[in-house]
């Protein structure tokens, strides 16, 4: 039951990780003010969470789990 959910599940986060950094890009080019700092710092942390759940995704699917189960 868990191998039919997993890839399933990492192409959900795949995707959601993606949406999120375009609007997160898009926020920092078209949407703020040059001068409000506090919504700079915030975006940049969920752009830096983004791309660390990329790295995670990436890695999970880089471990040999076969070798791993049996």
């Amino acid at each position: 039951m868990f191998y039919i959910f997993l890839p399933i599940f990492l192409i959900i986060l795949i995707i959601f990780a993606v949406i999120l950094s375009i609007l997160i890009l898009h926020l920092v080019k078209y949407r703020l003010p040059e001068k409000d700092y506090t919504n700079k710092i915030i975006i940049f942390f969920l752009a830096g969470s983004s791309v660390f759940l990329l790295i995670n995704i990436i890695a999970f699917f880089s471990i040999p789990w076969d070798s791993l189960i049996y």
